[in-house]
């Protein structure tokens, strides 16, 4: 059964997203930052629809979805109901438990 799943920013997502689009808005301007969180947004919403599609990342968490999208990994969690953004980080960013919050 395929249901729609709730999406939940966890804090330091919400931050994260943040950081990355004031980045990108000084960078490349205001446009291309809505346009690069318009991705992760989508990125996200394919993790609440289809999880299964994206891999379980056993070093990270046992229940810790892996995602890239563009030059970030996202950090995910999902259950029956909800799609949880733990985090977005640079790929360049080693992931390590403190980067993680898990």
């Amino acid at each position: 059964m395929n249901h729609k799943r709730r999406i939940i920013r966890l804090p330091k997502a919400e931050e994260d997203l943040i950081n990355i689009w004031q980045f990108s808005a000084e960078k490349w301007g205001e446009a291309k930052a809505d346009e690069y969180l318009d991705d992760i947004n989508l990125a996200v919403m394919a993790v609440a629809a289809n999880p299964e599609q994206f891999p379980l990342s056993s070093e990270i968490g046992p229940t810790v979805r892996i995602v890239v999208c563009n030059s970030h990994i996202l950090l995910t969690r999902t259950d029956d109901d909800t799609a949880t953004l733990i985090r977005v980080l640079h790929q360049r960013m080693q992931i390590t438990s403190e980067t993680t919050d898990l």
